[in-house]
């Protein structure tokens, strides 16, 4: 099966509601307008107290890991 690929950008995608949020990011159900599929949509609050730079790359990293569609099932 080929992978999808997501556009990067606040433009592609419409949010729905918020579904998580942790210590400097909150998690959305959004819909990616030009797939249209719904997905999770983490939204990183660099301005939130105890921001740390280095947890936001290790996230990004684990991110890119992490299969996709596992967590879309998870929050449909």
């Amino acid at each position: 099966m080929e992978k999808k690929k997501y556009p990067i950008g606040p433009e592609h995608y419409t949010l729905y509601e918020e579904v998580g949020q942790g210590v400097s990011a909150s998690v959305y159900r959004a819909l990616c307008i030009p797939l249209n599929d719904v997905v999770p949509t983490k939204i990183l609050d660099f301005e939130r107290e105890n921001c740390d730079l280095c947890w936001f790359i290790l996230t990004a990293l684990h991110i890119l890991l992490v299969d996709f569609a596992q967590l879309q099932a998870g929050l449909i």
